[in-house]
């Protein structure tokens, strides 16, 4: 029934798409972004077998690049494809794998091609990302599907009626399932209709395997590195407090209370990371802060204000390093943003109210190195933590912690579901 209805409205759907893709400028750019069979002349047809990891965004592209590694380190002559679906991404390489493409819609006639041409030896995709044609003709081709660092919120709809039931006959076709957690495992054990322990080979093996975001994160900050011009710039005398991620809601909260913060502590700088680093966003951030007569610069002009805005991408990850706490967005929305790399650096966090759809943040919360505020929240917190060095210093090495006893689940992934499919490379 799923297949039915699901493949009847992408059928209806798909001369709007093409039309779509005529009259508006950011759909025909996603759809000109596709995969064509062309673009695999970079990789060349070999014999050897071919892992393929399927990664929907940023977030899931550091999950699978960590498992690339991880895999790659054990499996040295296997051939590993990435393939990731949101223009978000904007980097189509990566030395830690053979090729990076974008994946085409879910048609149902956008697969057969495409798998003939790869031919992997098995497919990983990540979180909850499944794509119901591309696992319906792998499942014809008998060619193994993988879950790996499965995660859903409580609440998510696909565990509810009728999406579970629906949803049961997709997420079935995957012959694994890594949850990052015991809660996650019995969510997809519910969605599946599978029984832990079971090892029935007509229903899906779960197993919790942890995430492998946090070997990425770990990864990232222990080799990237900034220009010492960059650098220098975040070496800011005093405290820093990093805004990270953050939309116009997260504006509404935080700079209302800013001048005073920034007036009862005078050693504290702000650097705000905006998630859209465009001209529109950089000017409605530099408009709401003067709203609070707060003065501001933009990082790359040199500006020694106390509020700085950054307009320039790739330093955030390592701009952590020299801050004394973080504020991320994404929780006055609907999915929060990666609050592990302040984390890492034993930053304490604050964020909005919902965090329900990350592993990391949760954790961090139970750690009591995260904190959800508000606007009536947010001062009382900050103060908190900036009148006490050692309330703020205790709560972000906790989190630290708890991060590093999660490391090496893309081993524990790897170990589990694919050694068994890749024994003879």
């Amino acid at each position: 029934m799923f297949y039915f209805l699901y493949n009847a409205i992408l059928t209806l759907l798909w001369p709007i798409y093409i039309l779509g893709s005529l009259f508006i400028s950011k759909v025909r750019d996603f759809r000109r972004s596709r995969i064509t069979l062309d673009d695999f002349a970079n990789l060349n047809p070999e014999s050897r077998p071919l892992l393929w990891l399927h990664a929907a965004s940023v977030g899931e592209l550091d999950q699978a690049l960590a498992v690339s590694r991880e895999f790659r380190a054990s499996h040295p002559g296997v051939r590993i494809v990435v393939s990731v679906f949101s223009m978000s991404v904007k980097k189509l390489e990566s030395g830690d794998v053979d090729f990076m493409f974008r994946l085409p819609v879910d048609f149902y006639w956008s697969w057969s091609a495409l798998i003939d041409t790869l031919r992997p030896n098995a497919l990983v995709t990540f979180t909850w990302d499944v794509f119901p044609n591309l696992l319906l003709h792998l499942e014809k081709k008998k060619i193994p599907a993988y879950l790996s660092c499965a995660a859903l919120s409580a609440d998510s709809s696909r565990l509810k009626f009728p999406m579970r039931i629906l949803m049961r006959s997709v997420y079935k076709k995957l012959a694994g399932i890594g949850a990052v957690d015991t809660a996650n495992l019995a969510r997809f054990q519910k969605l599946t209709g599978s029984s832990q322990g079971t090892r029935d080979q007509a229903i899906t093996r779960i197993e919790v395997t942890g995430d492998s975001r946090y070997d990425a994160i770990f990864h990232k900050i222990e080799n990237a590195k900034l220009s010492p011009e960059i650098e220098s710039r975040l070496k800011l005398p005093g405290r820093t407090w990093i805004l990270a991620s953050t939309y116009a809601a997260c504006d509404a909260v935080i700079f209302p209370h800013l001048e005073s913060i920034l007036r009862e502590f005078v050693d504290l700088n702000v650097l705000v990371f905006p998630h859209f680093v465009d001209e529109k966003r950089l000017r409605a951030i530099e408009e709401g802060l003067r709203r609070y007569s707060l003065n501001s610069s933009r990082f790359t002009s040199g500006e020694n204000t106390r509020v700085r805005i950054v307009d320039q991408l790739g330093v955030l990850a390592l701009a952590y390093r020299y801050a004394t706490f973080a504020y991320v967005g994404g929780g006055f929305h609907h999915r929060i943003h990666n609050t592990g790399e302040p984390a890492a650096f034993a930053l304490p966090i604050l964020t909005g109210p919902r965090i329900e759809t990350s592993p990391v943040a949760l954790l961090l919360e139970k750690e009591g190195a995260l904190v959800r505020i508000n606007s009536q929240t947010l001062n009382t917190q900050v103060k908190a933590w900036l009148a006490d060095d050692s309330v703020r210093l205790t709560a972000g090495r906790g989190g630290q912690d708890s991060l590093k006893r999660e490391r090496g689940s893309a081993r524990k992934f790897t170990q589990v579901f694919l050694d068994r499919e890749f024994s003879y490379s």
